[in-house]
């Protein structure tokens, strides 16, 4: 949807500087989600400074001494620290923490006011499972959400701002794959997902895109000719955009229902478009459904993938 909005209101130049344009941003948001994945080893790298530091103090207490470890030595961080992946990735990307060590102390002591930190350092014999779902937990209530945070990431780049509830969904999924079987020594694979876009998401996201371009005026007709009461000049781009898109999808993607797309698009225009947009998309595109349907335009493999 981004692209295709950029290639409209630049000109229409080019599709394929557009497109590739449009790929590369998917590599910005692996290098951002390799980033929240090391933020977690430089949190832990923080915690563990920390117990160092308290047990050198001059007057260290009983708790200085004989600090509980246990969130310093959670799995899910001792398998992120040693996967060979992400530590050959942050060199090459240039993925560093140094200088940013207030934050990480914000991040840290957040995490430390939670409650299920505090359950975490008095529960026992906690099983694997149970660490991986502190891990998740510790993520959603220290990390996801902090404002310190977004704010650096908004400065360091407008994709990632726009895409960090993607990557934090990635980031989840990613401990949600882990294993006991990570945390031995004779474990040297990768947990990293090292490729944002799969070969058939790839395929996707080029037709889309070019299958949309191609099809822009015949779109642009059908829509109008629906929006009878409205100047289509005067319709939202975005809420326009999202109706072609949902038609090329529709029209071009033989396995995908058609419920399926009309309700992913009008999702979309919540986040995208004004209040009213959900209801005038939805009826639009229920009128030109309808007719390409009586049209038998609409070609779908498999039962039930018209009406379901």
């Amino acid at each position: 949807m981004e692209g295709l909005y950029a290639y409209y209101s630049q000109g229409e130049e080019d599709d394929k500087l557009h497109l590739d344009s449009l790929i590369s941003v998917f590599s910005l948001i692996h290098k951002l989600y390799l980033h929240q994945l090391y933020l977690l080893i430089e949190v832990n790298s923080f915690a563990k400074r920390s117990i160092e530091r308290a047990k050198n103090k001059q007057l260290p207490d009983e708790t200085d001494l004989n600090p509980n470890m246990r969130y310093v030595n959670n799995a899910v961080w001792q398998i992120l620290a040693v996967d060979p992946y992400l530590e050959k990735r942050k060199g090459s990307l240039g993925i560093s923490w140094n200088k940013e060590e207030e934050l990480i102390r914000k991040i840290y002591n957040k995490i430390k006011g939670t409650k299920t930190f505090q359950d975490y350092l008095n529960a026992t014999d906690l099983s694997f499972e149970e660490e991986r779902t502190f891990a998740k937990k510790i993520f959603r209530e220290g990390i996801i959400g902090f404002e310190l945070l977004e704010h650096y990431y908004s400065e360091k780049n407008l994709y990632w701002e726009a895409n960090v509830d993607l990557v934090n969904r990635l980031v989840l999924d990613t401990i949600d794959d882990m294993s006991p079987r990570m945390t031995r020594n004779s474990f040297r694979g990768s947990i990293i997902i090292k490729d944002i876009l799969t070969k058939d998401d790839l395929a996707f996201v080029k037709k889309l895109f070019e299958k949309t371009i191609i099809h822009n005026s015949e779109f642009e007709t059908w829509i109008g000719a629906k929006a009878k009461n409205w100047d289509t000049d005067r319709i939202a781009h975005m809420d326009i955009l999202l109706m072609k898109m949902a038609l090329c999808e529709i029209l071009e993607f033989d396995m995908i229902p058609v419920k399926v797309s009309l309700n992913e698009y009008i999702e979309i225009s919540k986040y995208y478009s004004a209040p009213q947009s959900r209801g005038f998309i939805n009826g639009i595109l229920d009128k030109l459904i309808v007719d390409l349907n009586k049209n038998k335009r609409i070609q779908k493999r498999g039962r039930g993938l018209i009406d379901s």
